[in-house]
């Protein structure tokens, strides 16, 4: 079991689902590529079991599956900083 998975069940989180609306996703993914695409996908389900993100690259990278700089600068603005 990779380490993620292990770190959600020890956190006994209860989000089995959430809101994904694939038309939207996919016009607004349609310019990224299938890597860049994938980490975001990652992301936003990572971000609606814990309800945020990390702000560190090196966590969000684990998360995403080990993305690279490039493909975060390219995604980065999907993820908003709360304020």
């Amino acid at each position: 079991m990779c380490r993620l998975g292990q770190t959600l069940r020890r956190e006994r989180l209860t989000v089995d689902w959430f809101k994904f609306y694939p038309g939207r996703f996919l016009i607004g993914a349609a310019h990224l590529s299938s890597e860049e695409a994938g980490c975001y996908i990652r992301l936003l389900c990572s971000q609606a079991l814990k309800g945020s993100l990390p702000d560190d690259f090196r966590k969000l990278s684990h998360l995403a599956g080990g993305m690279s700089e490039a493909t975060w600068e390219q995604i980065i603005d999907k993820f908003p900083l709360d304020e």
